[in-house]
Parts: C-alpha cells; sequence; structure tokens
C-alpha cells in the first residue's frame, strides 16, 4: 500500500486530504468559523474592557491630583482653596533698601515707621594679629651636592595654583648653581619668584629683569607658592632646604608639620576648646583641612576659614548680637596660639603601648595551632567572627567563609586577611595581626600591635580571640601600665627640664629598672605636685612652665624641645552687637537681623538716619492668582472629562484586532485601528456625567453664611455651550471683590456646610476617593493599581468573559477534534478502497 501523508494537531495525526485530493485544512477551519468569531468577539470585549479601565484609572489620578491641588494640605499655601490663610495671606511695602520685609502675618498692624536704624547685628569675629606663616626661608641649603655639571637636577613648584617642572644644570660652583636655578625659575614664572642664600639657608625672592636675586626683596605676600619634590629626585627638594614641601602660605592638604607656621608647633598632639566643646585628635600628621573640619563640625556654634591673601586665620561665630562671643582655651599643645595666640601650658605624649602575644598554656587550641584552626573553620565555608576592645568600645570584624579556596592556603594567609579587614576599618597598619614564629614551636606565637589605638580583651571570653589564644583569666590592653618599664617598649636616652631662665631643674635618664611611674614622679618632682599623669596610654603634662629637652622629649611629645608657655600675639577679636532701632521713639534691639514686630518679620540690611515706612495691605494678586489657577485646571478637567462623554463610538466599527490581522498589517496601521478601536468607549457614561453634574452645581451655589455665590465676584459658567460649563473669570471684578469683601470670599470656599471647596473635595471624594474602606464610584467601577484590584465591576465583567472564552476554547478544540477524525476516517476508507481497486487490477492483468 503507498503511504499516507498527515499533518499534527496537538498530539494526534490527521490526514491532510491527500487519498481524496480535497483540502481539508480551510474546510475544517470553515467549519470552525462559528466558534471562531464567538471567541474573537469575546476576546475584543474583554481587551476593550482593559481599556475602558486604564482610561477610567488614568481619569481617577487626575481627579485625585486636581483635589489635592486645591481642597487638601497636601497642596502648597498658594492653592489650597480650603486654607483661611490664603485668604488673609498679606504683603508689606519697605520706603528704603536698608529694611527688607520678609513677611506679614494676617494680624499684623497696617504701618509702621521706624525713626532710625541705629546698627546692624553682627558675629563675634576673632582674627589673627599677624601673619601665621613664617618668613619665606627654608632649611639650610647645601649647594655642593649639585657639582655635577653633566646632570639635570629638579623639582615642582607651583605659583598661585599654576604647577611646573623646575629643571636645572649642575656645577661644582654653587653660586653657578643657584644662578641656574633662578634662571630656570624666571623662564617659568618671571621675576615673581627666585631664590637667594642667606645664612646658608634658602630664601624665596623676587628676581630683577635679568633673572638675578633681589637681596632682601622676599615674594610678594599675596603670591602663594609651594615647593615639592618630584619623583626620583628627593635629594633636589632635600638639599634646597624644603625636603617635605614648603610654602611661603599654608595649604589645605599639608600636614601640619610640613607648615612653615610663624609660631613654630610643640606638641605633636593637640586638644583644645572652643566656647566649651572640647576638639581632640588632632596630630602632626593632621592637615589644615583636618583642622578647619574639625571646628567647624564641633558644634561649638563657630565657622574658621584661612585666608591666603591676608595670610590670618578668622573665626566668626554662628550666631550674631552680644550673645555671641567666642572662648577658647588649650589643654594639649600650642595649635591655637599658631592660629590666633592663645597661651598654650600643656603638653601631651604619644600613645604608649605594647604587643599583645598569645597566652594559652603549651598544648591547648591556642597561638599557631589557633590559626590552624581558623584557617580549617575557613575552609568549610564558616565565617569568622573576631571580637576585641578599640579605645575600650567593642568592636567585630568578619572573615568569609571560602569553602576550599585558596583564599586561605596556609597561616600566613589567614593572617593577612586579618589585616586587610584591620586596615579596612582603621586605617593601613593602624591594627595588625604578625605571625613569631620559633624553632621551639611551643614558643611560637600571634602578636597583636597597634601604636594608634588602645586595644585590647576581655577576660574569661570564648570566640575567635580565646581560640586564637589572646583571652586570658583577666582583661588585658595593649597600654604600657604605670609600674611597667620604660625600656619594654624599647624608650631609651633622657630628657632635661629648665626653668624659663635656662637654669637645669632636673635629668632623667631611662634605665632598666626605670618605670612610668617614675617618670611621672620626676616630672611632678620638678614642675609642681600633680602637673603630670599619666592616663589612658599617655603622659599628660598640663602645666608645664618651663623647657623640656632631650631625645627622650622627642619620642614622647614630637620635638626634641619643649618650650612652655607658648603665648603669641593675641588676636583682633571684634565682639559681636545687637541690632538697634527706633520705632515711635522706643529702641528696639535685637541679637540678629532679621526679627518681627507686630506682625511684620524684618530684615534689616543697612543703617539708615532717615525715617523707614513700612506699610501693610492683603496680598490681593496672591488671592487672584490662586482662583485663576484654580479656574484653569478646573476647565482643563472637565474638558478631559466632556471629551470622553462625546466622542464618537468609533469603537463599534472597529473590534480589537486578533493576532492573524495583526500579521497582515503595518505597525501605523495597527496604531490608527487601535485608536478607533478605543474612541468612544466612555461616551454618556453614568459615573462621568454624575461626576461633571455634582461639580456645576456646587459651581452654582449660593453660600448664605457669606451671602455671595461664585458670579458676585467674578467668576461664572461660558454662556458658550460647546464650553459645557467651563469657568470664566472676569480679574477687574474678582480684584475689586477680594479688596473690598476678602472675608466673606474666604467663607465663600471654607464655609464647613455650604462651602463650594469643602463641598467640591466632598464630590471628588464621592467619585474618586482611593480607599478600600470608602472608595468613590468610580474606583468602585473600574478599582485602581493598589485598590479593589480584584474588586470592581470592570473586573467582574472581564472575570466573566474569561470564564466563556475558556468554554469556547474548550468547545472550539472538541469540535476541531471531531471534525479531524471525521475527515481523517473518510481519507482512511478512500485510500483502503484505492488500494483494493490497485490490487483487483493486478489479478485481472495476469
Amino acid at each position: 500500500m503507498s503511504s499516507i501523508n498527515t499533518v499534527s494537531s496537538g498530539a494526534k495525526n490527521y490526514m491532510s486530504g491527500l487519498a481524496s485530493g480535497m483540502d481539508t485544512e480551510s474546510m475544517v477551519d470553515s467549519l470552525l468559523a462559528g466558534t471562531q468569531s464567538k471567541i474573537d468577539k469575546q476576546t475584543g470585549a474583554r481587551q476593550q474592557l482593559e481599556w475602558k479601565q486604564d482610561i477610567y484609572r488614568s481619569m481617577i489620578t487626575n481627579i485625585n491630583t486636581f483635589g489635592d491641588k486645591y481642597f487638601s494640605y497636601f497642596g502648597s499655601g498658594n492653592t489650597n482653596l480650603l486654607s483661611n490663610s490664603l485668604y488673609n495671606t498679606m504683603t508689606g511695602i519697605s520706603s528704603s533698601d536698608a529694611v527688607k520685609i520678609n513677611s506679614v502675618a494676617s494680624n499684623a498692624i497696617s504701618g509702621m515707621t521706624i525713626d532710625k536704624v541705629q546698627q546692624l547685628a553682627t558675629a563675634c569675629t576673632v582674627k589673627s594679629a599677624g601673619n601665621v606663616t613664617g618668613a619665606a626661608v627654608a632649611k639650610e641649603a647645601d649647594l655642593s651636592k649639585f657639582d655635577d655639571s653633566l646632570k639635570t637636577y629638579s623639582f615642582s613648584i607651583t605659583l598661585d595654583g599654576i604647577s611646573k617642572t623646575i629643571s636645572f644644570q649642575g656645577n661644582s660652583d654653587g653660586n653657578k648653581v643657584l644662578d641656574n636655578i633662578n634662571q630656570a625659575l624666571y623662564r617659568n614664572f618671571g621675576t615673581s619668584v627666585g631664590m637667594d642664600v642667606k645664612d646658608g639657608k634658602m630664601n624665596l625672592v623676587q628676581l630683577d629683569s635679568d633673572g638675578k636675586p633681589k637681596p632682601g626683596v622676599s615674594v610678594d605676600s599675596s603670591r602663594r607658592v609651594i615647593l615639592q619634590s618630584v619623583a626620583g629626585q628627593e635629594d633636589t627638594a632635600k638639599y634646597l632646604g624644603f625636603e617635605g614641601g614648603f610654602s611661603n602660605k599654608l595649604a589645605y592638604g599639608m600636614s601640619l608639620k610640613e607648615m612653615n607656621f610663624a609660631t613654630s608647633l610643640q606638641g605633636g598632639r593637640y586638644e583644645f576648646e572652643i566656647n566649651g566643646v572640647t576638639i581632640k585628635g588632632l596630630t602632626d600628621d593632621s592637615t589644615l583641612s583636618d583642622v578647619i573640619s574639625a571646628i567647624n563640625g564641633s558644634g561649638a556654634g563657630v565657622t574658621v576659614s584661612y585666608s591666603s591673601v591676608s595670610d590670618k586665620f578668622i573665626m566668626q561665630s554662628s550666631t550674631t548680637g552680644e550673645i555671641s562671643n567666642i572662648s577658647m582655651s588649650q589643654t594639649y599643645g600650642n595649635l591655637l596660639t599658631t592660629m590666633f595666640g592663645v597661651e598654650a601650658t600643656g603638653v601631651q605624649s604619644e600613645l604608649l603601648t605594647r604587643d599583645i602575644e598569645t597566652v594559652a598554656p603549651a598544648g591547648a587550641l591556642d597561638g599557631l595551632g589557633g590559626l590552624d584552626a581558623i584557617q580549617s573553620f575557613l575552609h568549610n565555608g564558616e565565617d569568622v567572627k573576631f571580637s576585641f576592645l578599640v579605645n575600650g568600645e567593642d568592636v567585630t570584624i568578619t572573615l568569609e567563609g571560602k569553602k576550599d579556596s585558596s583564599m586561605y592556603k596556609d597561616r600566613q594567609s589567614v593572617a593577612d586577611a586579618f589585616n586587610a579587614q584591620f586596615d579596612k576599618k582603621f586605617g593601613t597598619g593602624a591594627i595588625k595581626l604578625s605571625i613569631s614564629e620559633d624553632a621551639d614551636a611551643a614558643k611560637s606565637k600571634l602578636v597583636l600591635s597597634s601604636e594608634q589605638y588602645e586595644i585590647g580583651f576581655k577576660g574569661g571570653e570564648s570566640g575567635t580571640a580565646a581560640t586564637l589564644g589572646f583571652v586570658a583569666d583577666s582583661d588585658r590592653t595593649n597600654l604600657l601600665g604605670s609600674g611597667d618599664k620604660l625600656s619594654d617598649i624599647g624608650l631609651t636616652g633622657g630628657l632635661t627640664i629648665k626653668d624659663n631662665g635656662g637654669a637645669v631643674l632636673g635629668t632623667f635618664d631611662v634605665t632598666d629598672t626605670a618605670t612610668v611611674d617614675d617618670l611621672i614622679t620626676f616630672l611632678n618632682s620638678k614642675l609642681g605636685a600633680d602637673a603630670a599623669v599619666y592616663e589612658s596610654g599617655r603622659i599628660n603634662i598640663a602645666d608645664l612652665n618651663g623647657n623640656i629637652s632631650g631625645s627622650l622629649a622627642k619620642t614622647l611629645f614630637g620635638s626634641d624641645s619643649l618650650d612652655f608657655p607658648v603665648v603669641g600675639n593675641p588676636a583682633q577679636v571684634t565682639s559681636g552687637q545687637n541690632a538697634k532701632l527706633i520705632v515711635d521713639g522706643v529702641v528696639i534691639e535685637r541679637n540678629t537681623n532679621t526679627f518681627e514686630v507686630d506682625g511684620i518679620t524684618m530684615e534689616l540690611t543697612g543703617i539708615s538716619d532717615t525715617p523707614i515706612s513700612l506699610t501693610t495691605s492683603r496680598d490681593t494678586d496672591k488671592i487672584v492668582d490662586s482662583l485663576k489657577g484654580f479656574a484653569e485646571d478646573y476647565n482643563k478637567l472637565i474638558e478631559e472629562l466632556n471629551g470622553y462623554l462625546k466622542e464618537e463610538s468609533t469603537y463599534k466599527k472597529y473590534p480589537p484586532l486578533t493576532d492573524a490581522q495583526k500579521k497582515e498589517m503595518s505597525d501605523k496601521e495597527i496604531e490608527l485601528w487601535e485608536e478607533k478601536s478605543k474612541k468612544g468607549l466612555l461616551r454618556n457614561d453614568s459615573n462621568v456625567s454624575s461626576f461633571l453634574s455634582d461639580m456645576r452645581l456646587i459651581l452654582y451655589n449660593t453660600v448664605e453664611s457669606a451671602g455671595l455665590a461664585l458670579y458676585d465676584i467674578g467668576i461664572e459658567t461660558s454662556d458658550k455651550w460647546q464650553d459645557n460649563g467651563k469657568l470664566v473669570i472676569d480679574e477687574d471684578v474678582l480684584k475689586n471683590a477680594i479688596a473690598t469683601n476678602a472675608d466673606n470670599i474666604c467663607k465663600l470656599f471654607t464655609d464647613k456646610d455650604q462651602g463650594i471647596a469643602v463641598k467640591l473635595q466632598q464630590a471628588i471624594k464621592d467619585a474618586a476617593n482611593v480607599s478600600s474602606g470608602s472608595p468613590g464610584s468610580m474606583v468602585r467601577y473600574a478599582g485602581t493599581k493598589e485598590v479593589l484590584v480584584t474588586k470592581n465591576t470592570l473586573y467582574e465583567e472581564m472575570k466573566s468573559i474569561t470564564q466563556t472564552l475558556a468554554n469556547l476554547n474548550n468547545k472550539y478544540t472538541l469540535e476541531k477534534n471531531r471534525y479531524w477524525k471525521q475527515f481523517t476516517a473518510m481519507e482512511q476508507a478512500i485510500s483502503n478502497m484505492n488500494s483494493q481497486s490497485s490490487w483487483l487490477t493486478q489479478q485481472f492483468s495476469a
């Protein structure tokens, strides 16, 4: 028998009509056309309901936006028609620029005369007495280091923000070297900046027209010069005398220890008070920017700045008036002396610390064995939390477990992972975990160290710290104890104390047995009882009257010679003053230039000896603008809604396209068709009609308490029928009504029972209130994306259509299967008959 081709439908095979020669597929489609038509109709109906819901939800949003703007406190003070303050807004006019009116209360007096503005309120200002930068003289220069005439030397110089690299040729003659430097400077900056050597030190001077230094003529004080080394040529800067950077003015990004202050900094660590607020944590490594940020962000009520033009610090109180005085004192160091001449008597040492080593007994899971255990935990994918104390506060850092990862391949990599977390949290190298291995494994240990922070552990605790062997029976800290030996932390040398006359009062040397207590006892015996204390790992000297020098002083206090007290030039202080003015012969005094008198909030901007008139009146322009804005937005809203009501119903002639139809059309054709499919879906809609009718009726009402209607104040509905009730404003009538009858206009809108704004607000709620408890009629009909999503009329209609579609699709499938089964049986029968006929023909032929 010959084979028969088939077509597949779903999981079944059907004969395609090859035996009969009929177009079976087309015939089946024709037989199913009635049911398909019903499916397409129901699908289109559901699509139009979805479009209708989208239109409704957009309309609900627009109605509520309009309502929020004009009938709720979501609107601004310029649009909320329910607010009494809108209709009582006052405005003021000043006859002089010396007084500015900021606002006028509704109860303000109608006029005021200021006889005289005697003075303005000012802030307290403290200004450095002299230049805070020292003379433009670097350290000692050694020009003999540039004796190679075949070599080019370089350094960087920045003049008023313009940076250039200065290159010069070496020479065995120091004078020739200096000439080469100045010629290079002259080529780059003209006569502005040059160098000269005096008493062995490099000076910044001006050059003449030949590029030669003008001896004794310093760089213009208005210019800023910064000298720095360039990469690979650090020795050039060093031998010229400005190693580490040098400037004739202070630089915000330069560390304090590198700055050329007129009064040299002493102490290394700085703590002071401004207006009773303590500012600490500043060191020689802090920048000028750090200092200014610390003061301005301290809450002391002051703002400090540095003027490079005048080379002075300026501090100003945040408040004005006589109450704005500034008080300053120093606890440690002399930073305020360099800035404002404040006397300094105290100094504080560096933190005296030692390493914390593992202490658990041999055989316990401690030291390097503990590190191995931590490595195992991490390799198993377990996170490890390491808790300890930093400056008395609990701190926990976490290592993330990585199962079978090469990240924790050995002990050192685990220690490195701890250090990476320490660096991230506290700064690079501030806290460090290291491994100390010994040939005798029992002596191997872990070491936790920090020279910047007090670190420690609470005794008796468990966890990672215990596993590593850092936790003992008692609390542990890295701070040196008062009874501990100074030599234990590597302190050597000694110090000498002299009085202000230079007489030696005593000398202290670090011996093998000298303790912190020994040093404190020595200091107090020479400086006075309780002058020095050891507290929180630092030696604090509160009242130093004399000189401390020596290598131990350098190690402890950052300088090998400390001279206290340090007294600078007293700063220029301008006390704050109150504002004073005379009104009707009465002197009014305030500590600020902005204040309120009789309902008028004014700002004094200048002195005036002539009378100034302040007049107030109701701000009719603001009320007019508010009502005009309301009318414009109302008209836009009803135009939109009426557009839906009167829209031509083309949707009846243009049902939504089926997928098959879309395949035969271009994108533009689909777009134009769907526009017509949506048009008229809300024509004569009862919800929209009812809402528009409610609003029109409200606008026609007369409010009895006001004795007015909208048309009485120049707001009427248009007499053009095609405007569908839009509002028209006669601005002249409205302005006159507001000027003469503002109180009743306020009642017209805000009366709690009949007010137009009150009733419009209620009408909007009745139609579009988005609340599941009391939804508006439109929300009940279409829902929103947040409220009544599946409990609205349109949803129920779409749900019904969806069920009908399900039934039709089921019917379609059953009919299709039946038709194909019938045609397949026919094809099979014809095929069998053809086979039999062929067989008979063959037999007769034989």
